[in-house]
């Protein structure tokens, strides 16, 4: 059988023992417990031997065997516990060493016998050994067992202390049972002996022996089954050192009866074969296991620089191949620079090998161009430093001439046996991921049109600016808002390629006009922003103004085709009001280009405070519109329409009106073209139609026979271009019931001339319906005289601007006289607007006009007030 399984067949059987013993001890203990305190006779009669053994003794075995039972636990918990009973037994033996060595009272007495105490000193004794106290003997067997139980506990390497320590126990308690066999005095002199020693000393021996076998125990075991000269030494000393003693004591008590022996002979050669076995075992114990411990280290020592070199060996091999294998290019160098491996990836990508690039100095002047004095100072910097990382992103050229960019990674990994520094680096190819990038921030940040800025990057810049502001005080910077005059003329004319290179040309001419500090952006369609920062006062944004207008004025070459071109150019300064939002500067510079466009266009505007006022009143009066409708604000008012023939009302023309709850009555020309501006016009348009449709009808059902024949509603440019206007008109007029030769559409010149074809289709539609048709303002406006007699128009309204001053000007007069004679000639009859006086109505009639209007027949007038001049 080989060596190591005859060990592990050893080891189980005195582990077994071990647990025997420790069983054995514990319930030794419990019965002795039992019997003092319940007076048990079947318990003392099983322990008879041990009936008398003090109880705080037979305590100290059960925590010893319940200590040395866990001790064959694996579990940590256990093994935890076992320590702490460990400790509590050799405090238990300490304690009680220390009350008889020096007198000290710890109370230990009192542990199981407080009752045996009471009755002691009621009774005035003076004994000094109480009933509880342990014996010195067997307090200092508790406390070298505590201390051996302790280490095992702990799972301690301390093979010699462990094994000492049980040895001592063992000793102490044979020495108690001689003593008692022949009846001397103890050898250790500790104390007298009692009847129930050798009992206890018996005990105590079986527990050191099973503390010693579950003890640590190879270098033991190893003496005992080694081949060794110290191992055959032992194998023949341990039956001898344990059959000497018993054997001596033996003849001893023999030879006495027989008369065999002499009495003191037979003691002394007992005592002294018993000591001198122990110590003879102790010192080849320890020679044989110094001797194999230092065997033992020479052997590992030898193995373990064998497997370093080849651990090494392979190591380095193993991590050559993993950088030579690495899908990333990667390169080991020394901090001299010296290229020490380069990978083939890296080879592949750039082109260059190791016999190309001797030093990192040829790399860098290789591959990375401008950037290499960089790399070279990051390089530099990385060999100073311990466990750290130098990175950054460089652009190279391969052997090929392309360019590339890479993330770049340097690390150190300690020293060469040279003593140099080792570096690894590696790389990352970012192009194609830069490449997107830069692409999707072109797409996220710019116009794809004209290349310049768009909203989202215009609006970051603005923010950053304002920012600026509120940390610097005397920080200056200003908003351009430009839309272009003509644009839709040119777009439309040339159409839409031609369109966007007029766009793109104009970018261009905005680019040379300002610095390379400021920012161009195009918001959508013909609308420019740009943002002029840290200038030092309005001046500098009025001359980028002027620069901006002269470059427009210039012609501009679409592909051989010249187009002339302007711009309306609000100003926003950002010290004007103190801004939080950047959406507010580019509010106020958009409401400054809208002034200028007003003033006569191609010029520019600065936003100030008055600006602002009415802007906030524009904002809150646009607030006011959008709740007004349904908040049923909104009035029709009705003014006739006078025949100069008859002197009849023919009908009415329906004006609105706006019931402002704090504002009062507003005028039309206060809030339409704001609603026009809004889209509001549309709803409110035909809001205004229906009502004037149900007033008509309601009329001309409660007065059937009078000369009441049109009623007439104006139609805005939006109102008339929406896709639906046919479907709404006949659907008022079903709602209402109105009849359509009843209704009378009013449009301006401007509405016609916009888009003539398509207007004509749509009043052509409107006249099937039999609604009749009128251009209002006549005059004021333009439209093409050659095409006028193809619109389907019954009636010419002559604005009040003519009619006003025909009185003292006879030019006005003239015209007048032209409209109704045009009118005539085209089949058309003629309605005068603003008439307030005899001496117009008498003119205007000599002139042939038919029908009037004015406040010198009524004011406009609510419905109610219109109905009682109806009647």
């Amino acid at each position: 059988m080989p060596i190591y399984q005859l060990k592990l067949n050893l080891i189980n059987v005195l582990n077994n023992v071990s647990k025997f013993i420790s069983i054995f001890v514990t319930l030794l203990g419990c019965a002795v417990l039992l019997g003092w305190y319940f007076d048990i006779t079947v318990l003392k009669s099983i322990s008879q031997a041990w009936a008398t053994m003090k109880p705080n003794t037979a305590l100290g075995f059960i925590l010893s065997g319940l200590s040395l039972n866990f001790l064959h636990s694996t579990k940590k918990n256990q093994r935890r516990i076992a320590q702490i009973l460990a400790i509590a037994i050799a405090l238990l033996g300490l304690l009680t060493l220390s009350q008889y060595l020096f007198g000290w009272n710890w109370g230990i007495d009192q542990l199981l016998f407080s009752h045996q105490l009471k009755v002691i000193s009621q009774s005035g004794s003076n004994t000094p050994n109480y009933p509880g106290r342990i014996s010195p003997v067997s307090a200092l067997n508790f406390s070298l067992i505590g201390c051996a139980l302790w280490l095992c506990a702990s799972r301690s390497t301390r093979y010699r202390q462990i094994q000492l320590l049980t040895f001592v126990t063992s000793l102490t308690s044979l020495q108690v049972v001689i003593g008692y066999i022949y009846g001397v005095k103890l050898l250790l002199g500790l104390s007298s002996l009692t009847h129930t020693a050798i009992h206890t000393g018996i005990t105590f021996f079986l527990l050191s022996v099973g503390v010693l076998l579950v003890a640590p125990s190879e270098g033991f075991m190893g003496l005992v089954i080694s081949d060794s000269v110290g191992g055959m030494t032992a194998r023949m000393l341990l039956p001898a050192a344990i059959a000497i003693p018993f054997c001596l004591g033996y003849l001893a008590l023999v030879g006495v009866k027989m008369a065999w022996f002499d009495y003191a002979f037979g003691l002394s050669l007992h005592v002294t074969g018993n000591v001198a076995a122990f110590i003879g075992l102790i010192w080849y114990y320890a020679k044989g296991l110094d001797s194999l411990e230092i065997k033992r280290k020479k052997i590992e020592e030898a193995l373990r620089i064998a497997y370093a070199s080849e651990a090494l060996h392979q190591s380095e091999t193993r991590f050559r191949r993993a950088i030579f294998d690495a899908p990333l290019p990667m390169m080991l160098h020394a901090e001299d620079g010296e290229v020490l491996l380069i990978n083939h990836v890296w080879t592949d990508i750039t082109g260059y090998s190791i016999d190309e690039i001797r030093t990192v100095a040829d790399w860098t002047q290789k591959a990375y161009g401008e950037h290499r004095e960089q790399v070279q100072l990051e390089m530099n910097r990385l060999y100073s430093l311990d466990k750290r990382i130098a990175e950054g992103e460089y652009t190279i050229r391969i052997s090929t001439g392309e360019t590339r960019i890479w993330d770049f990674y340097s690390a150190p990994l300690g020293k060469l046996p040279d003593g140099r520094s080792l570096v690894i680096s590696t790389a990352f190819d970012v192009t194609q991921r830069k490449q997107a990038e830069a692409q999707l921030r072109q797409n996220a940040f710019y116009d794809g049109l004209t290349g310049l800025a768009n909203r989202a990057l215009f609006m970051e810049h603005l923010q950053h600016a304002l920012q600026q502001t509120k940390r610097q005080k005397d920080y200056l910077f200003a908003v351009l808002f430009l839309d272009l005059d003509r644009f839709k003329v040119i777009n439309d004319s040339l159409g839409h390629i031609k369109g966007d290179q007029f766009l793109i040309a104009v970018a261009q001419r905005l680019g040379v006009c300002i610095r390379a500090t400021d920012i161009a952006a195009r918001l959508g369609g013909d609308e420019f922003t740009i943002l002029l920062e840290n200038i030092q006062d309005v001046s500098d944004a009025i001359r980028v103004a002027e620069r901006i207008k002269q470059e427009l004025k210039l012609p501009l070459n679409l592909d051989g085709q010249e187009v002339f071109t302007s711009a309306s150019i609000g100003i926003a300064l950002s010290s004007t009001v103190n801004y939080d939002h950047p959406e507010q500067l580019l509010r106020d510079a958009d409401t400054a280009m809208y002034r200028a466009k007003a003033l006569g266009k191609s010029r520019y505007a600065l936003f100030n405070r008055d600006m602002y006022a009415n802007a906030l009143m524009r904002l809150q009066l646009e607030a006011d519109l959008r709740r007004a409708l349904a908040h049923q604000e909104f009035l029709v008012y009705y003014q006739p329409i006078v025949s100069l023939v008859s002197g009849d009302i023919l009908g009415f023309e329906a004006l609105l009106r706006w019931q402002h709850p704090e504002r009062g009555l507003l005028n039309p020309r206060d809030f339409v073209p704001l609603m026009e501006e809004t889209g509001l016009i549309v709803e409110i348009g035909y809001w205004v139609l229906y009502e004037a449709c149900r007033q008509m009808q309601a009329w001309q059902v409660s007065h059937p026979h009078n000369s009441l024949r049109k009623i007439s509603v104006n139609l805005c440019a939006r109102q008339f271009s929406q896709p639906n206007l046919i479907e709404q008109i006949q659907q008022i007029l079903d709602s209402t019931g109105l009849d359509s030769s009843a209704l009378a559409l009013e449009i301006t010149e401007g509405v016609i001339a916009e888009n003539s074809d398509e207007a004509t289709a749509t009043l052509i539609q409107l006249r099937e319906l039999g609604i009749e048709i009128l251009i209002d303002d006549f005059g004021t406006g333009y439209s093409s005289l050659g095409r006028l007699s193809s619109f389907p128009v019954s009636v010419l309204k002559i604005d009040r601007s003519f009619v006003e001053p025909m009185t003292s000007d006879n030019r006005n007069l003239e015209i007048i006289e032209i409209i109704i004679a045009l009118a005539h000639k085209l089949g058309m009859t003629a309605i005068a607007e603003g008439v307030e006086t005899q001496e117009q109505v008498t003119l205007l009639s000599k002139l042939g006009c038919e029908s009037v209007q004015g406040y010198f027949f009524s004011r406009p007038l609510p419905s109610s007030e219109a109905g009682a001049l109806i009647s």
